[in-house]
């Protein structure tokens, strides 16, 4: 029986982050992404990649900020949902991942696809 629950997790999860592994986007950013989406929008399951759009701003000397706007289809609970979100990488060093560049969600905004 634990051994059902835990595959029945284990393909959840697969399914739910697999389409945004197609986005090309770093790892890092896949992360923050998807933790933001589960907690404003709770679980969405067959997240689709929809469109994504990139503002390059070049700061000074090479250093660059990357502005992105993704939209995404998803379901939860049998309704489908259109997934805004906002993010920004700024052309620093995060302390916390120990990694040159830092991701951030600015907004997430969950819609009815309806």
């Amino acid at each position: 029986m634990k051994l059902l629950i835990a595959a029945v997790f284990a393909l959840t999860s697969t399914v739910s982050f697999a389409s945004l592994r197609h986005t090309g986007y770093e790892a890092r950013h896949i992360a923050k992404i998807e933790k933001a989406i589960e907690k404003n929008c709770g679980k969405m399951l067959g997240l689709d990649l929809i469109s994504k759009f990139e503002k390059v701003v070049r700061v000074d000397q090479g250093i660059r900020d990357v502005y992105y706007v993704t939209v995404l289809r998803g379901v939860q609970n049998n309704i489908g949902y259109n997934v805004k979100v906002k993010s920004s990488y700024a052309d620093m060093y995060d302390h916390t991942e120990q990694d040159w560049g830092y991701y951030s969600v600015e907004s997430v905004d969950c819609s009815s696809a309806e």
